[in-house]
């Protein structure tokens, strides 16, 4: 992947279709809406209809962007499970950026499911546990810009 200024977004496939990830503010800037699956503080754009309106309001507002690939076995399962986000194997310019938005927006979930009380104190331990991952993560990814 070349290095490249501008925003980064992820195009997510699974073996039959893909979805574009985009920050919520990104999509309330461009004004194209909120009913996407959403998860933590990104909206996922189907690839036909609703990423060429992306695409055509990115061109409007002269945007620079880059696609990062991720494939996926299932895009659901994926969404709703551990695996998300995913960090990138490799962190160019500003992937950097998307790492430590995702990883804090990991962290906050994490730190909401910490303090739910319906988890037992063990589980309640773990979410602390990769909170404080996700923090350290966030820090030592922020230190690469």
């Amino acid at each position: 992947m070349a290095k490249s200024k501008g925003q980064v977004l992820r195009h997510i496939s699974d073996p039959g279709h893909g979805w574009v990830e985009v920050p919520v503010d990104l999509c309330k800037k461009l004004r194209l809406g909120s009913d996407y699956p959403t998860r933590g503080n990104f909206f996922y754009l189907e690839e036909d209809d609703e990423a060429t309106r992306l695409d055509r309001a990115l061109k409007k507002h002269k945007l620079p962007v880059t696609f990062a690939g991720h494939e996926v076995d299932d895009f659901d399962s994926w969404l709703s499970g551990q695996q998300w986000p995913y960090i990138p194997a490799g962190i160019y310019d500003s992937d950097i950026d998307l790492v430590v938005h995702a990883m804090e927006s990991l962290g906050t979930q994490m730190k909401q499911l910490a303090a739910d009380d319906t988890y037992s104190a063990d589980e309640r331990k773990m979410w602390r546990a990769q909170r404080d991952d996700c923090q350290r993560l966030a820090v030592m990814f922020s230190s690469m810009r």
